[in-house]
């Protein structure tokens, strides 16, 4: 998880995550490490772990990219929990997130122009926020997933929908480097028929394995059904 923030007045990068989330018919299965970096451009790495699953109303959410700048007062936390406490629909609660960010988004980026470090803004561009809302209505399962690109010089939000509606195959939708996501995939051909939570799980530990300087510390994951959520593993979420 990345995270922007000011600390003698320089920029502070906090970044690493993995948060995975998958879709199926009758349950969703939410998953992230736990080990965020923080880099100083005068003090070099630390590293702390944080849980990156949250509560916020009815649902669940899940992030990655930069969360926090505080010269603009930018924090993806708080407004998803803006959003999310707003409304009762997954589907709306993710409409409004992703148009909020953007809005503030715009205003970290243009801060950032007027460093005028270049490499400064393209971190920011390439570590966009991201970010995924699960919860039921009526009984059924809603995923969302929002990831924010820059495409043709300008920002554009992109969203994947699960739902019935959409079918009864297993949905993926990932927050993180996408090489151990596909190494796991090809090592395990049958993975859409594979426990969620292994799956998940084994996905995060793959990636893990191929950046250990980004992801890694304490395994979170959650299992969401009909009757509720339970954790399977709450690792840093306790």
């Amino acid at each position: 998880m990345r995270k922007l923030a000011l600390l003698f007045s320089l920029p502070v990068l906090a970044h690493a995550t993995c948060a995975i989330a998958v879709w199926t018919p009758e349950r969703i299965v939410l998953g992230a490490d736990s080990q965020e970096t923080v880099l100083n451009p005068d003090r070099g790495k630390s590293s702390f772990e944080a849980c990156k699953i949250r509560q916020i109303g009815a649902f669940y959410v899940i992030i990655s990219g930069i969360t926090e700048y505080r010269r603009t007062g930018f924090n993806v936390w708080g407004i998803l929990s803006e959003s999310v406490r707003g409304t009762d629909s997954v589907l709306d609660a993710g409409e409004k997130a992703a148009a909020e960010i953007a809005r503030r988004y715009a205003d970290v980026l243009q801060s950032a122009r007027e460093t005028g470090a270049n490499a400064y803004l393209r971190g920011l561009r390439s570590n966009a926020p991201a970010f995924a809302i699960a919860g039921f209505s009526r009984g059924a399962p809603y995923l969302v997933h929002y990831r924010y690109d820059f495409v043709r010089n300008r920002w554009i939000w992109r969203k994947d929908i699960f739902a019935r509606s959409s079918g009864d195959r297993m949905g993926l939708a990932y927050l993180c480097d996408p090489r151990g996501v596909q190494r796991y995939k090809r090592s395990h051909p049958g993975w859409r028929t594979e426990d969620p939570a292994k799956t998940v799980s084994g996905m995060i530990a793959e990636t893990s394995r191929i950046d250990p300087t980004e992801v890694g510390g304490a395994t979170s994951v959650m299992v969401m059904e009909k009757s509720g959520a339970r954790w399977v593993n709450p690792g840093m979420c306790r």
